[in-house]
């Protein structure tokens, strides 16, 4: 993607975000996530140790942002597990990007792609119902 083009998706993801409600952000952040995930992949198989690098950290700010979200008035066993998972993805970027493993990296993109689905799935049982209800 040429600087041009990343800077347009970038304001583009920004203004789709700000008029999101805090569902459709939720998916979003995790759509984006799996973006720069893939990202990073590329970066690391191609040994770009500063783009890979550039990756990962927004898919941790983004992991950062999903933690900080969480509302502890809520569920606590839900909120608790999040957490946990959240920051076990978190850790295991940081492992994946100090040791260069495509492994590590592929656990996350996994397991990122599943709470995407897992979150649009939601979304759409909310949207469904909001819609009957209607």
């Amino acid at each position: 993607m040429t600087p041009n083009a990343a800077y347009a998706q970038s304001a583009y993801d920004q203004v789709q975000l700000e008029s999101a409600s805090k569902e459709e952000a939720v998916v979003l952040l995790f759509e984006a996530m799996v973006r720069f995930l893939h990202q990073a992949r590329e970066a690391m198989q191609a040994r770009q140790l500063e783009q890979q690098s550039a990756f990962i950290g927004r898919a941790q700010r983004i992991l950062s942002e999903l933690m900080c979200a969480l509302d502890a008035t809520q569920d606590e066993g839900l909120v608790a597990a999040l957490r946990c998972c959240y920051t076990a993805m978190y850790n295991r970027l940081w492992e994946a990007n100090v040791k260069d493993d495509v492994a590590l990296l592929d656990e996350v993109i996994a397991l990122a792609e599943k709470f995407a689905q897992a979150w649009r799935t939601a979304l759409q049982n909310i949207t469904n119902a909001a819609a009957v209800a209607a």
